[in-house]
Order: C-alpha cells, then structure tokens, then sequence
C-alpha cells in the first residue's frame, strides 16, 4: 500500500474513542479524552501500517504579543522510506513579554495538577483579556482546554492546573528538559550552543538524558 493508503487504514482504525476521563469543579463535571488514551491507540494503529511520524522542522515568530511556533512534522511508509509527507502543526500564545514560548514549554511537557485522579478544571472569563492574564502568571499555571461552559449567563473558559515543576519527579523533569531539549534542536540550534559537555554529563548522570559523555 501506498502512504494515502496507509493512513486511511489508521483513520479506519481509530475512527471512534470513547471519552476516558472526567473533569470536575464544583458544579462544573464533564467527561473528557486523556492525552494517554489519543497517543497510545494512535500510535498502536501507526505501528500497525508501518507509519513512523517525527518533528523535522520547527519556526517560531512574533506578531505583537502574539507567540506563534509552526511544527513540521513527517510521515514516512517505512515499507518505501523515500515516500513520506510533510504536515505542519502550529501553535500559539498571547503574552505581553517574552514567557510565551517558555509558557508553551510547560503546557507540552508539564505535567496536570491531580486530587484523587482528577483535574482540577479551573472555569474563567472566555476573554482574550483573561487569556493574556493567565499567560502572564508566574505564581501559577494553567493550560487552556477547549472546553467551554455556561455559568450564571456567563461563558466561562474551562483552564487545567498544571503542577510546578518543583514537584515532578525524575522521570517527569526528565520530560520536561528532553522537550526543551528537542524544540532547539527544531530551531537549528547546535547541540554545542545549548549545553556543555559538562551539563551533558549532568542530565546524564542525574535524568538519564542523552548519552554518557566522556570528559
């Protein structure tokens, strides 16, 4: 089969999930699909087909207080490795200084904030003004969803606390700097720009990051 082939069978394959996981505050529940439950029934039926897909590119601007990153991502037939596609991913956040991209940062690779397995929905003012706030915040974080909710004749946007990064274990800070670690590798940064041969052996030794490095 060819590449289009391919990915038809993985749109046949995951045609349908069912919703996993449930949101709730205060009067506020809603059931939701985990990040898990995508990425890991995704990836079964990528497996399946012989579909490998990884980041080939990466560019990153700002318009205003706008923070904008386009993903390039590809998707090779491993059956014919020189047939492959190129599909482009963007993302944006709105910030008045320069913590959008390190804000982004925490939002891919942090981790959800949890009481007793749950989310902690967080429901606010559905305003570009309150977006602009949130992004701001260094006290706390809280990631965007799209799921949006009527409260009192009010539209309110539902947020997800993150946890801070003080309280991720090993494995979960080691997520974190490997995704920080990779967007420069994106933007054409060279390895020697973003860390030492000592701060290699760091990561190393202390996350498992990388290869060891021989001073």
């Amino acid at each position: 089969m060819n590449i289009y082939q391919k990915m038809l069978e993985v749109m046949k394959g995951v045609s349908y999930l069912s919703k996993d996981d449930k949101v709730e505050f205060k009067n506020t529940k809603y059931k939701a699909i985990s990040e898990e439950k995508v990425t890991s029934t995704v990836r079964e039926k990528l497996i399946e087909q012989g579909l490998v897909i990884f980041p080939v590119a990466q560019a990153h601007r700002r318009e205003g207080i706008l923070s904008i990153v386009d993903v390039t991502y590809r998707i090779v037939n491993t059956e014919n490795p020189d047939e492959h596609i190129d599909v482009v991913s963007s993302g944006s956040g709105a910030d008045t200084q320069d913590k959008g991209v390190g804000n982004r940062m925490l939002r891919d690779y942090g981790q959800y904030e949890r009481v007793e397995g749950q989310l902690i929905a967080v429901p606010l003012p559905d305003t570009d003004q309150t977006e602009r706030e949130i992004l701001n915040k260094m006290e706390y974080h809280l990631a965007l969803s799209p799921k949006i909710t009527i409260m009192k004749g009010q539209t309110k946007r539902i947020y997800l606390l993150l946890r801070g990064s003080s309280t991720y274990n090993t494995e979960e800070m080691a997520r974190l700097i490997s995704g920080l670690i990779d967007e420069c590798r994106w933007s054409g940064i060279p390895d020697s720009e973003i860390m030492t041969p000592f701060e290699k052996q760091k990561l190393y030794e202390q996350y498992g990051i990388g290869e060891k490095h021989e001073q």
